[in-house]
């Protein structure tokens, strides 16, 4: 093993100080790897735009495993799945998708707590996040976490419960996806309300919502902290969900490679006729930073969450 290591990146008399790592055979090798990679993820971010649903399983289970990690960082519980939370979700992300809006309230006046209502949630807390142009699971939950209001809904200690829905459809003139991410503290299975007639704004803006229901009042509860509650979501999962991040951190690793292996020979090559390896890693890694940038800023859409 060390031999071969020596021989793929060491100049010496062996490889007649042309370690495999510069050669035509291996730069033309890592240069359609790089191709290919980039065409696998454009494949994937397609799939994920046009057939969201054939992924929507794998891709909201990976944005709940990462809004449970944001928030086990803050020390505070992570989120139970709710399935009924999910379906009130995905009536929100249906209709903003059929009807090309984004917010919080539809053009016919529907709050969230309509699609609360209409799923058969009833809720002591509840909280809804927004996004669109969803491509990548790490860049829509750090666009939330960056941004003051979303992170407080993710990390609000009052929330035990968490839906998460997307769906297709136009948005500023192109195929885009919605994300609906609901929050929600259930009301005791003792207690019905059939509307929610008064809640209380705990915090506002544009994309993201907190409230509380006054229809129901419910005496003080002590929290415990346990950590035996996070989502579980394989490394294959958040590799389908995260197709950018994914992308750019094999580059990364490839450009990284390319770039020791070309300083390795510039420190010890003796002979000069083999300079054209040297222009053939700088090629390689001129064709690694462009894919890079476009991953980064082309193929990918920028998403909006307010």
């Amino acid at each position: 093993m060390r031999k071969r290591l020596k021989n793929h990146f060491i100049p010496h008399e062996g490889n007649n100080y042309k370690p495999h790592s510069v050669r035509e055979r291996h730069v033309v090798g890592m240069a359609l790897l790089a191709v290919a990679i980039f065409g696998l993820a454009f494949s994937i971010k397609s799939l994920i735009t046009r057939n969201p649903d054939l992924l929507s399983a794998v891709i909201t289970g990976v944005l709940v495993d990462l809004t449970n990690s944001n928030r086990l960082a803050q020390n505070i519980n992570p989120l139970t799945f709710n399935p009924v939370l999910a379906e009130a979700a995905q009536l929100k992300a249906n209709d903003m998708a059929e009807k090309s809006y984004f917010a919080h309230t539809s053009p016919e006046g529907k709050t969230p707590w309509y699609w609360f209502t209409e799923s058969g949630y009833n809720f002591l807390y509840a909280g809804e996040n927004l996004a669109v142009n969803f491509v990548d699971s790490e860049d829509v939950v750090l666009a939330w976490m960056n941004s003051p209001g979303h992170r407080a809904n993710i990390v609000n200690n009052n929330f035990t419960e968490i839906g998460i829905a997307m769906a297709s459809g136009r948005y500023n003139g192109q195929d885009s996806i919605y994300v609906v991410q609901l929050f929600g503290h259930p009301m005791p299975q003792t207690q019905k309300i059939s509307e929610v007639l008064d809640v209380e704004v705990l915090a506002e803006n544009k994309m993201f919502i907190a409230v509380k229901n006054n229809d129901y009042v419910v005496a003080e509860e002590t929290e415990v902290f346990d950590t035996g509650l996070v989502a579980e979501a394989s490394v294959v999962e958040k590799a389908i969900a995260s197709p950018k991040m994914l992308l750019k951190t094999i580059y990364v690793v490839i450009g990284s490679i390319v770039f020791v292996s070309l300083l390795l020979f510039l420190a010890f090559k003796r002979r000069r006729e083999h300079t054209k390896h040297v222009v053939y890693s700088i090629l390689l890694l001129i064709l690694i930073v462009t894919l890079f940038y476009l991953a980064s800023a082309k193929l990918f859409p920028q998403i909006l969450v307010e």
